[in-house]
């Protein structure tokens, strides 16, 4: 997809590219008989955007086709490309994170908890971040305030 955009955009030969795109897991999410006729206008739309003289990113494509709903009206094969070229995740590193994360967690922990529980501890991992933001003091009040045992368990939280 990035060779067919780059190359339309450049004014370059972009057949090969189409061929290799219909030969994909994608030539049946765009039209490739619309998105041929569609193509050498992108060109122009891309060249017709103040100071583009060699296109080397998507993105400038994406910014010229944002600059008029109409092209992408009247582009929508076009346009159809360009949010697949980018919703399509380059690699899946971020789902091998969280299996990866989740692996470690269940063999320490797998048979102290309950389903409920352990469904959510894993969020708590993965979202460091906002666990990290967490004001822990109001999170140990809330948790002792819930169940009168745990008052006289733990007493009175600071």
């Amino acid at each position: 997809m990035q060779n067919v955009l780059l190359n339309v955009a450049n004014g370059d030969n972009f057949q090969g590219d189409i061929t290799q795109l219909a030969a994909s897991c994608f030539k049946d999410d765009v039209n490739l008989s619309d998105l041929s006729r569609h193509l050498p206008i992108l060109q122009d739309v891309v060249k017709g955007t103040p100071a583009v003289k060699m296109v080397t990113s998507v993105q400038t494509s994406c910014e010229a086709m944002n600059t008029c709903k109409v092209y992408q009206d009247m582009l929508h094969a076009v346009h159809k490309l360009l949010r697949l070229y980018l919703t399509v995740p380059l690699t899946s590193a971020t789902s091998v994170r969280t299996f990866s994360a989740l692996r470690r967690i269940l063999t320490y922990v797998r048979s102290s908890m309950t389903e409920q529980r352990l469904n959510n501890w894993p969020l708590l991992h993965i979202q460091k971040d906002l666990t990290d933001s967490l004001d822990l003091i109001s999170v140990a009040k809330e948790f002792i305030d819930r169940y009168d045992d745990r008052k006289k368990y733990f007493g009175k939280f600071h």
